[in-house]
């Protein structure tokens, strides 16, 4: 049976749909492909540029396959910053520098725009992992990592000086600076999301705690309208016993008052619990709770097909509203998801128990909005199978939904006519 908490619970921590072990959900998995591939192929063409630059350092062949490699070393352990972000970020940025050192190691002199040890291609290859693992490490990480880039900078530039300290440490810098930043704003970002996510996931799980609780003040007032019946009849009868049955004894005629006064003490106490399930605002209804024999009237209403066996008036009230409700509820289902399905209703009554059978084909037009739903139909919309079960679950009943298997909807419900008190 669904259940209403006293409060409402803390909602779990966001979980992203790893792929293929790497971490990243299947949006994030082709983002960072495309980037990867992107870095290779711009990689290869920067060193491939640089290679040739020099008169007899490029010929085709084996050093074509080592540009390549270089290219992909470089770029490949990004793939692994999210689950490996520290060990995946020293890989790309070795690569970087063993990359950087083959192609000075050929090139003799310095080229246009060339920052010892790191070509362009190999600053964005750092710089994008940075940026990559940074989202999973946060900020202090990520300092620690752009430092670790600086200082293997300075290292190098100490062992092979000669080209420009200036524009190498500042390119290092600058763009630590920037990937850092962009650091912050993507944490940021993915903060402010899943936060939005948090409050929506709380805000479902209040709508759905509120609509359980107006529902079971509904059931409430129905309930209230049942059982004043049956207890107004006792007061009256315990009232006029004594002109009715005549020799009684002073006593008898005692407690006879003692029952009639008992019980309008009760239906005043229940009438103040219904003024507290009842908003300021709602007016009291004052039409007679529905019966099991008005369930034929709402389902040719309805259009659905209908089928009945047994007597349908000789029910116990509350048993026969909740039948009632369980089949408007059904229908008004029905006719929200299912629109221009056919439904059939059949409802059968022995000695011992009503069973409601509520059936819906596949809907070949698209579901019905709420707005433009049948009012009549429409009164227990909202509530859904929560509604319905805890309805019957009142009389000690048993409930099933689910879908069929043609891809319809059933409701069944079984209301047992003698309950336990």
């Amino acid at each position: 049976m669904t259940s209403v908490p006293g409060a409402p619970q803390r909602p779990q921590r966001i979980r992203r749909q790893s792929v293929d072990g790497l971490g990243f959900s299947r949006t994030e998995l082709l983002t960072v492909g495309i980037l990867v591939a992107g870095l290779v192929l711009f990689g290869y063409a920067d060193l491939h540029e640089r290679f040739d630059a020099e008169h007899g350092a490029w010929r085709a062949g084996a050093e074509d396959s080592y540009v390549w490699l270089f290219a992909i070393v470089r770029a490949l352990p990004i793939l692994w910053c999210r689950r490996h972000p520290i060990v995946a970020f020293a890989a790309t940025l070795a690569g970087s520098a063993f990359a950087g050192a083959a192609l000075a190691s050929v090139v003799g002199t310095p080229l246009p725009w060339s920052v010892w040890p790191w070509s362009p291609s190999s600053q964005l290859c750092v710089l994008a992992a940075l940026v990559v693992a940074g989202l999973e490490v946060g900020r202090q990480r990520s300092i620690e990592m752009a430092t670790a880039y600086f200082l293997l900078t300075l290292f190098l530039q100490s062992v092979r000086p000669g080209y420009s300290f200036a524009l190498s440490i500042g390119s290092v810098i600058g763009g630590s600076a920037l990937a850092i930043g962009c650091v912050e704003l993507l944490h940021d970002r993915r903060d402010a999301r899943q936060a939005l996510a948090v409050q929506e996931e709380r805000t479902e799980t209040e709508r759905t705690r509120r609509t359980l609780l107006e529902e079971r003040a509904r059931i409430g007032r129905e309930l209230h309208d049942v059982v004043a019946h049956h207890m107004s009849l006792i007061a009256v009868q315990a009232e006029t016993a004594p002109f009715r049955i005549t020799g009684q004894s002073p006593e008898t005629e005692a407690e006879f008052r003692a029952i009639s006064s008992v019980t309008r003490e009760a239906l005043n106490d229940m009438r103040t619990l219904l003024g507290l399930l009842r908003a300021d605002s709602e007016q009291a209804p004052t039409a007679p709770q529905p019966r099991l024999a008005d369930v034929p009237a709402l389902v040719r209403e309805a259009g659905a097909e209908w089928d009945a066996s047994g007597d349908l008036d000789d029910v116990p009230p509350l048993v026969g509203l909740t039948a009632y409700r369980v089949v408007q509820e059904s229908l008004s289902n029905a006719r929200r998801h299912a629109r221009g399905a056919d439904v059939s209703v059949r409802v059968t009554r022995t000695d011992e128990e009503v069973r409601i059978e509520v059936r819906n084909e596949p809907s070949p037009e698209p579901p019905m909005l709420g707005p433009e739903l049948d009012p009549e139909l429409g009164a227990a919309a909202g509530h859904g199978i929560a509604g319905m079960r805890e309805r019957v679950t009142l009389v000690h009943g048993e409930l099933d939904a689910g879908p069929t298997a043609n891809d319809g909807f059933a409701v069944t419900a079984v209301l047992p006519l003698e309950t336990e008190a």
